[in-house]
């Protein structure tokens, strides 16, 4: 048992038990509670974040079925529910609040809101493991159970065949603000609040599961055949075997999210633009100062993002290496490795906002694109297959002088393909990514009065269709 600051308290135990001559069992627990050390001073949910709460079990199983045949099982769960955590706002352009001016501030609104938090936060004293966060009922609820058997053959003195099987699961339910920010329209300079006295939204964005769906919700199967053995006395070590992974959706998964918009409840869609509400009415009176005539557009801000999907892998593979002895100062080794990845992915993505001022209703669960209210609806739907195979070859010479220093010389050709990518937004289909690896090293170890280590290495890549990811934010400085 542990007990430690921030409430922490901790229990682990262990029982190993042999049950016959041929059969050995242990189970072991740990669970684990402490407090967050990120304490949360907005008054909307919990006081503390960063917390820790989780228990895990683990129990294993070996039986001797014969002189020469070994089975190992492991069954292991563990289940983690805390507040989850997220981003300290640490600091806030200035533009617009101080000194305050509304022409350069309500464009950049979210530095002017952020900027005030910041302002209210520092009266109050806040220090630095104080933040601040605007979602009612976060959760960060991980759970896990995975089992593994391997059996081991020892065919002979020289040959050892062994199977390692594996099944897991994994469900992940994440409900967390993304970023520290809780706005308060009361914190604002007194220009700003009439401005906005439609109403400001509490943060920034939010991650949120879709109704009924988890975060992640996926199981795992892997295969692996082994064969271990030697020959020639020993002068010969070899390793081959070929693996297998299966990983299939137990449910689809997905997020529906509130982003710079105020929501009462983001499930329903009961959510309301009131930047929105703001920015048509703004608009509208720019257009009528300039003699344009009625209607006006509306202007949307905020919105709710719904995205849902599944995954799926299919991954395979076989290797072998091996090491031959020329004699007591020479080794040599070898390797060639060859896999194949498979992917693919379904998903449904819909953004939806506001064509004016009012509030948000209903997206029906069942049929996530019938819409029984007139919004204004993106949808983006897409199906990706993608494979790529990976070629490894692996070399090395290892020379032995004497007493006084060990030397090895290695080289490694591997080749590998990363997964071609596609962007539904310009419809382009990326070619797979591939890489050559070179690399040439040597290890030396020094002994006698003044032993030491000495390792060079150099490594060299050559890319194919290399895949780049750039992100921008366009500014204009006004």
């Amino acid at each position: 048992m542990s007990k430690g600051n921030y409430d922490m308290l901790r229990f682990q135990g262990a029982v190993n038990a042999p049950l016959t001559d041929s059969a050995r069992f242990r189970i072991a627990v740990d669970h684990q509670k402490r407090n967050g050390w990120l304490h949360n001073i907005s008054g909307i949910g919990p006081s503390d974040y960063n917390d820790t709460n989780y228990t895990a079990l683990r129990a294993s199983l070996v039986l001797d079925v014969t002189s020469n045949i070994e089975n190992y099982s492991i069954l292991s769960w563990s289940k983690s529910d805390t507040h989850g955590s997220f981003e300290k706002l640490i600091a806030a352009q200035q533009t617009g609040f101080n000194p305050v001016n509304p022409t350069v501030g309500v464009p950049n609104f979210v530095s002017v809101f952020s900027a005030s938090q910041l302002a209210a936060e520092a009266a109050r004293g806040a220090g630095f493991w104080d933040a601040e966060a605007s979602e009612a009922n976060p959760v960060s609820r991980i759970e896990q159970w995975q089992i593994i058997n391997t059996t081991s053959w020892h065919a002979s003195d020289t040959l050892t065949v062994k199977n390692i099987a594996s099944y897991a699961e994994y469900t992940d339910f994440q409900r967390a603000p993304l970023f520290g920010n809780s706005w308060q329209l009361s914190t604002l300079p007194p220009v700003y609040q009439f401005i906005f006295q439609a109403g400001i939204p509490g943060g920034l964005f939010e991650t949120n599961p879709a109704p009924g769906l988890n975060s992640a919700d996926q199981s795992t199967y892997t295969e692996e055949l082994q064969l271990q053995g030697s020959a020639a006395n020993q002068q010969l070590t070899y390793q081959a075997g070929a693996y297998f992974e299966w990983s299939d959706p137990l449910a689809q998964v997905g997020n529906q999210s509130a982003g710079t918009i105020r929501c009462v409840d983001v499930n329903t869609f009961n959510c309301s633009d009131v930047l929105g509400i703001t920015f048509t009415g703004l608009t509208a009176g720019q257009l009528a100062r300039l003699g344009v005539p009625p209607p006006y557009p509306s202007v949307n801000i905020g919105s709710v993002n719904y995205t849902v999907g599944s995954t799926t892998y299919r991954d395979h593979g076989i290797y072998a290496q091996s090491s031959y002895s020329i004699t007591d100062q020479f080794k040599l080794t070898g390797g060639l490795r060859y896999t194949s990845d498979k992917q693919t992915n379904n998903a449904t993505r819909i953004t939806l906002s506001l064509p004016g001022p009012g509030t948000l209703y209903g997206l029906s669960r069942r049929h996530p694109a019938r819409i029984h209210w007139p919004l204004r609806v993106a949808v983006n739907s897409w199906r990706r297959k993608s494979s790529a195979p990976d070629l490894d070859d692996r070399s090395g010479l290892q020379a032995r002088r004497g007493h006084a220093a060990v030397r090895q010389v290695r080289a490694r050709l591997p080749r590998g393909r990363r997964l071609p990518r596609t962007r539904r937004q310009t419809i382009r289909i990326f070619n797979p990514e591939k890489v050559d690896n070179f690399e040439l090293g040597m290890k030396t170890n020094f002994r006698g009065p003044a032993p030491g280590i000495f390792n060079i290495a150099a490594f060299y890549n050559n890319f194919t269709d290399q895949q780049l990811q750039i992100g921008f934010n366009p500014y204009v400085d006004p």
